[in-house]
């Protein structure tokens, strides 16, 4: 989480990227409230942002959170796979690793933004 926040903020703060575009049906408020909760479970970071570009920030980690959520939700079965495997053999790499991923069979869903977590 620490990272994640830190890039964020490195994003918004050093490289002056702006308020994303939101997708359509994205509640603004939930997910600047959801990037807001990771960002104060994150702990302090080194990048200190002003208030203006607080909300920016928060809203960044608000869409990758709901992203990656619903995109493990969706792929659970594959990424259970490839995680068996890699409990089972430690570590996988180059063209296995490649075979692998083909095989679990992930994809990319369509993000659904009126499912957001049941905590907000």
């Amino acid at each position: 989480m620490g990272q994640a926040s830190y890039l964020a903020g490195t994003m918004v703060g050093r490289w002056g990227m702006p308020a994303p575009m939101l997708p359509e049906g994205a509640d603004l408020r939930a997910l600047e409230k959801i990037g807001a909760t990771l960002v104060a479970v994150a702990g302090p970071s080194d990048i200190k942002l002003p208030a203006s570009k607080v909300k920016t920030e928060n809203i960044i980690l608000g869409i990758a959170f709901v992203t990656a959520r619903q995109a493990v939700r969706a792929n659970r079965l594959g990424i259970e796979k490839i995680v068996e495997r890699l409990m089972r053999e430690k570590e996988v790499y180059g063209d296995d690793l490649g075979a692998l991923l083909k095989s679990a069979g992930l994809e990319a869903p369509e993000v659904d933004w009126a499912d957001l977590p049941g905590y907000l």
